[in-house]
């Protein structure tokens, strides 16, 4: 059975062992490695120290891998072979459409309507090949306000003036810490906003609980993890009769070791799954989490106690954007 991926990042979504394999093929003369630690594109010659570069993968590094990247994924000269990719992916994974959180404006030397429009004449491409995508515009819970303020009323600007932009944008992410600032803080961007809010909540951090009330209060449709849900069943409860769906990324959580042991998220996993709230299983931010995709994901569920895959897969399609 195929699903649809609603909580995947779009800078993570491919391995870099992929991206690698293209730019060593067809851009290795265009190429420079930038103090060692930035990969961008060009107009000079330059030598790649290929073995340096495939070491530093090797090292999965999050936040050294995120930069080293950055400038090729977000580059225009990139922008169609990245979608071949992705498409390549989908395919292998055997899913249908996906959602990507990305924070819009990041291409250098475009505006976010420039870069928008980039999105919109490569989705003929996935449509040719059966496939559909939408993004969510996302910010981050520690931006100041002097960032993330006029990011959201230009996006807002865009999405009432251009029908396009409505086709493609879904809904509005603030990602980040849940230990700097609640969710609460940005109620009035909830008010705001033309499209709806499909928040990173309840992952990790002191507000956690007070991040999902929120989202149950705002009526989200879907929390972008929500897993320390499991920790108060009044919120489960509420969830539960609010047909909220919770975005689960399991590798993710375990990885990046947002309880004190594996049987703890497990124990927390099983109480989501048994509980009879909407979920489905994503990967998250893959090409920082040692390459791993939604098979590997629905691997280690498989140690859950209460996992249903089948419902996993139709809450993905029934609470897809697509």
């Amino acid at each position: 059975m195929k699903q649809d991926l609603l909580h995947e990042h779009y800078s993570g979504f491919i391995p870099y062992p992929e991206i690698l394999k293209v730019l060593k093929k067809k851009y290795s003369k265009t190429l420079e490695f930038k103090e060692n630690r930035h990969l961008k594109f060009s107009e000079d010659s330059h030598t790649i120290d290929w073995n340096l570069i495939y070491e530093k993968v090797d090292e999965r590094n999050w936040n050294f891998l995120a930069a080293m990247f950055y400038h090729i994924i977000k580059s225009k000269k990139f922008f169609e072979e990245y979608h071949l990719l992705i498409l390549k992916q989908l395919k292998k994974q055997k899913v249908r459409n996906i959602e990507f959180r990305i924070r819009l404006g990041s291409f250098r030397g475009i505006s976010i309507e420039e870069e928008l429009k980039m999105f919109y004449d490569i989705l003929p491409l996935y449509i040719e090949k059966g496939h559909q995508f939408k993004l969510i515009a996302q910010a981050c819970k520690t931006d100041p306000k002097e960032r993330y303020i006029p990011y959201f009323e230009e996006i807002n600007k865009l999405y009432k003036k251009h029908s396009f932009v409505r086709e493609l944008i879904c809904g509005f992410d603030l990602a980040c810490s849940e230990d700097v600032r609640g969710l609460k803080q940005f109620d009035f961007l909830v008010k705001k906003m033309l499209m709806p809010p499909i928040f990173h909540a309840g992952e990790h951090g002191k507000f956690v609980e007070s991040n999902i009330q929120f989202c149950i209060a705002s009526k989200c449709k879907r929390i972008g993890h929500g897993i320390y849900a499991a920790k108060y069943p009044k919120l489960l409860q509420e969830l539960k009769e609010n047909n909220i769906c919770l975005e689960l990324c399991p590798i993710s959580n375990l990885l990046l070791a947002i309880t004190k042991t594996e049987e703890e998220l497990i124990e927390m996993y099983s109480i989501i799954f048994m509980s009879g709230i909407p979920y489905c299983i994503n990967s998250d931010d893959p090409n920082k989490l040692q390459d791993t995709d939604i098979d590997d994901n629905y691997e280690w569920c498989k140690k859950v106690p209460g996992f249903n895959k089948k419902f996993s897969q139709q809450c993905s399609i029934m609470y897809s954007c697509s």
